[in-house]
């Protein structure tokens, strides 16, 4: 073989070589799943260095203050006051409407009196009682629960003498102020105004893994959990941002504004146990 024909071939070799690696760098790596499969790593611990940090997700757009405001805001038009006694709820008016499961039947119940609640059959462990107004108008829902810090109750008394209750709040009638009807826009509103009337969150809890800023290709999700501590209850909130960096598209759901008694807040939520309020706000 003369020199010409090994230059040549050694020519072609090296040309191969060159395509092979650009179709792995363009094709190849593109193609590679990221490491975790929630497209998400963990978030750094709170230090000072973190402090303000951006994120990719809604958040970093939210205006949060650098302080919590005084509690200003009629929790069910202050009629039972703060920290909330269903039994204050008597006599003004209202009717408590649930509907009590048997053994292949239901009954509906509507009483005038929280204490005229009466059941055993918790749905899922929750009892849902919708609270009416004299135009039979909804103003709140009260969600009873079966169980609250370890301990069990077999009927609807037992959890609201021993407040193992929840209330999902309206927040147009809390914060005085119409949002948009549906979507994005109208979730945004309203943590927007939450932030505004009651200031800066006592927590702000996400999962173990998730990040503040997008990795591998630029589609994930923030699941974060709103907490103001008032001491006697807690206001929170949860949502969920789903974004697709790439397109910029944005999906931002808020689950309910509610009041949570200390007994059926419990130690929080176990699936959110990282707080990043401290990135998020000097």
């Amino acid at each position: 073989m003369n020199k010409v024909k090994v230059l040549k071939i050694i020519g072609i070799l090296l040309i191969v070589v060159a395509i092979g690696a650009g179709c792995y760098f363009f094709i190849g790596s593109k193609g590679d799943s990221p490491k975790n499969s929630d497209n998400s790593n963990e978030i750094t611990p709170n230090k000072e260095e973190d402090t303000n940090n951006k994120s990719d997700f809604w958040l970093s757009e939210a205006e949060i203050p650098s302080e919590t405001y005084e509690l200003k805001v009629k929790i069910l038009n202050d009629i039972a006051g703060t920290p909330i006694d269903l039994k204050k709820l008597d006599n003004k008016g209202y009717t408590f409407n649930y509907t009590e499961y048997g053994s292949g039947s239901s009954t509906d119940h509507k009483v005038n009196s929280i204490s005229e609640v009466i059941g055993e059959s918790f749905y899922s462990g929750e009892k849902e009682i919708t609270v009416k107004n004299s135009a039979d108008e909804t103003v709140f829902t009260i969600e009873l629960s079966n169980s609250c810090k370890k301990q069990e109750y077999k009927s609807y008394q037992e959890a609201i003498n021993n407040k193992c209750w929840k209330i999902y709040l309206n927040e147009e009638k809390l914060f005085n102020k119409t949002f948009s009807s549906t979507g994005t826009d109208n979730s945004k509103q309203k943590l927007q105004e939450m932030f505004n009337q009651l200031g800066k969150p006592t927590h702000i809890f996400v999962r173990k893994n998730d990040n503040l800023t997008m990795t591998g290709n630029g589609v994930g999700q923030l699941s974060f959990v709103i907490v103001y501590d008032y001491g006697d209850f807690k206001l929170s909130v949860w949502a969920l941002d789903s974004y697709n960096k790439k397109y910029d598209y944005r999906m931002l759901n808020t689950y309910g504004l509610y009041y949570y008694t200390n007994e059926m807040y419990g130690d929080g939520d176990n699936m959110h146990p990282k707080d990043i309020i401290n990135q998020l706000v000097k």
